[in-house]
């Protein structure tokens, strides 16, 4: 799978944290990038998956010491207890990932873990959150776990994260005011709910859509509320169509969601060439 940075490239010059990443996260099975919005846009994050069906084993051993490489490039320390959650193997983990979200303004840089599920999560969600010291969130139901995710800064752990797939029609239910998301619903074949155990108050719903045009109504919907979506619309036309947007996320706090503040996550287009 070739690099994104020469897609990228042609919205600006991506910083170099992103060509140290692309050199240590070399050879994934599938590349993603996002793009934050909020008062701006963030475009520098991306993620490099690797296929761990069958073998996820000696697939956790290759990218947890890419990871290790990654992070002492970039002077990023990993906790000794990380270290068991990196090697994990387990039938359940699907895909193993790596990711970084470089703010260029800040100079904050983030290195990111995933694990990605199927079946039954809770064996791998519990292993992870006993080996980091961290409690699962009451009442959470473990076994439809679809990712844990793990953020590192140069302070160390930054974040613990876990997803849980929920079907679309549950959404209705968990919003006070469902009316406005219907339409994105509407489009969406998954949902996943993220719960951060490290960052107070961090939650957000993933909206991954049927096909990325699905996401195109969603995007103009939100010039309104996030101004920086015309600067997100842009990027996006900078980059070209070989990327698509396939996943839409919005933070989430007491039924409601934040339509001010958004991440939008793209792939690879899967249309078919002539």
């Amino acid at each position: 799978m070739s690099s994104l940075l020469p897609l990228l490239a042609r919205a600006g010059a991506p910083p170099p944290e992103l060509t140290v990443f692309d050199e240590h996260a070399r050879d994934p099975d599938d590349v993603e990038t996002s793009v934050q919005v909020d008062a701006r846009v963030h475009p520098w994050r991306l993620t490099h998956y690797y296929d761990a069906r069958g073998r996820s084993e000696a697939v956790a051993r290759v990218v947890g010491d890419r990871l290790r490489g990654l992070a002492a490039a970039l002077s990023t320390p990993i906790p000794s207890a990380l270290d068991r959650v990196i090697d994990a193997c387990d039938p359940a983990i699907r895909q193993i990932a790596i990711g970084i979200d470089v703010r260029a303004r800040t100079e904050e840089t983030r290195l990111k873990h995933y694990m990605v599920l199927s079946g039954d999560g809770r064996p791998v969600a519990e292993r992870a959150c006993a080996a980091l010291g961290v409690e699962p969130p009451p009442g959470a139901a473990l076994d439809r776990t679809h990712i844990v995710g793990v953020d590192l800064t140069r302070d160390g752990l930054h974040d613990v994260k876990l997803y849980f797939a929920i079907e679309p029609s549950e959404v209705a239910r968990t919003l006070r005011d469902p009316g406005p998301w219907q339409p994105l619903l509407r489009a969406c074949r998954a949902v996943v709910f993220q719960h951060s155990l490290l960052v107070a108050d961090k939650r957000s719903m993933h909206f991954q859509a049927g096909a990325p045009a699905a996401l195109s109504g969603e995007l103009d919907r939100l010039r309104d509320s996030a101004p920086a979506t015309v600067d997100l619309l842009a990027h996006l036309r900078a980059i070209g169509p070989s990327l698509e947007p396939w996943i839409v996320s919005f933070p989430y706090r007491d039924g409601r969601l934040e339509r001010g503040r958004f991440n939008v996550y793209l792939q690879r287009s899967r249309r078919p060439t002539t």
